[in-house]
C-alpha cells in the first residue's frame, strides 16, 4: 500500500514548475544574449540552475504516474512520445547548463567567443521548443486521452 502522499498523481502539479523555469531560463537568457544585458542573463542562469532538477523530478513523477498505464493503443503511442520529447528537453537544458557553466569559469568578464555563444543560444532554443512540445502533448493526454486526472 502506497503513502497517502502518494496517492495521487505527482508529474501535474510539478510539470507547471519545470516548464516556468525553462521558459523563464529560455526567455531570460535570449533576450539577455540580444540586448546584451548582463542582468537578464543573470535571471536566466539562476532560473537555468534550477531547470535539471526540476525535469528530473518531473519525469520522475511522470515514470511513476505512467507506470499502470498499459503502453498500447494511441493513449500508449502518445505516452511513449510524450516520454521521449521529456528526456530530449531534459538532455538540451542539461548541455545549455553545462555550456553556462563553462562560459562563467571560462569566459568569467571577458565574454565567450561568438560560436560558443551561438551555440548556446541554439541549445536553449531547441531546448525550449522541445518542453513547449512535450506540454502540448502532457495536455493531450490529459484532456483528450483522460490519463491520470484522478
Amino acid at each position: 500500500m502506497l503513502p497517502t502522499w502518494l496517492a495521487f498523481p505527482l508529474h501535474p502539479p510539478l510539470v507547471h514548475f519545470a516548464l516556468a523555469a525553462a521558459v523563464g531560463a529560455s526567455l531570460f537568457e535570449g533576450l539577455g544574449l540580444i540586448l546584451k544585458r548582463p542582468r537578464l542573463r543573470q535571471t536566466g542562469g539562476h532560473l537555468l540552475h534550477l531547470v535539471p532538477i526540476l525535469l528530473a523530478g518531473t519525469i520522475a513523477a511522470g515514470l511513476y504516474d505512467a507506470d499502470p498505464v498499459p503502453l498500447t493503443g494511441q493513449v500508449g503511442a502518445l505516452i511513449v512520445l510524450h516520454r521521449n520529447l521529456a528526456f530530449g528537453a531534459g538532455a538540451a537544458y542539461l548541455v545549455a547548463w553545462v555550456l553556462r557553466r563553462v562560459e562563467d569559469r571560462r569566459f568569467a568578464g571577458r565574454g565567450a567567443p561568438r560560436p560558443f555563444v551561438m551555440a548556446y543560444g541554439l541549445i536553449l532554443l531547441i531546448g525550449l521548443g522541445l518542453i513547449l512540445v512535450t506540454g502540448y502533448y502532457g495536455s493531450e493526454l490529459v484532456f483528450k486521452q483522460g490519463v491520470n486526472v484522478g
